[in-house]
């Protein structure tokens, strides 16, 4: 969840971008925006959305992956314990395992790795943001203005 806050970024950015690429038509009275960009202009808000989107969303990115390739194998003993419906080692994660929840995954692989680690990868990723946004909001523009 806290991952996927970030792409408030992502859309933030894309619409600030197109206010600033959008073309201002003027008359005699103000200066209204024309209908929105085109071309260049979509093409940058798109990259730039891409990369600020990544770049918000990539530390929790990692902790996120850190949680979900953790080994959550139950360690269930032979004993009377086994022949329960649910056994107790279901229950909660071991307390060995430095990514058993958010904020311990955080402290871990910062107390380990340092701060880099929530960014190792990141250049990588936004170079294939940059595409992938372009493509994205293109398609998201033309839908629009079709269905508009």
């Amino acid at each position: 969840m806290l991952r996927d806050t970030g792409y408030g970024a992502y859309f933030g950015s894309y619409e600030a971008c197109c206010r600033f690429f959008t073309p201002v038509i003027s008359d005699h009275s103000a200066s209204t925006p024309g209908p929105g960009p085109t071309g260049w202009g979509l093409m940058f808000a798109g990259g730039i959305a891409g990369i600020v989107g990544w770049a918000a969303t990539f530390p929790m990115d990692v902790v996120k992956t850190r949680v979900q390739n953790t080994d959550w194998t139950p360690r269930i003993p032979l004993d009377a314990e086994s022949t329960r419906l649910v056994p107790s080692s279901l229950s909660k994660a071991s307390p060995d395992n430095p990514y058993r929840t958010t904020l311990s995954t955080i402290i871990h692989s910062y107390r380990e790795e340092g701060i880099s680690v929530f960014f190792c990868g990141l250049s990588t990723t936004i170079i294939r943001a940059v595409p992938v946004g372009i493509a994205v909001f293109a398609v998201f523009d033309f839908t629009v203005r079709v269905l508009s």
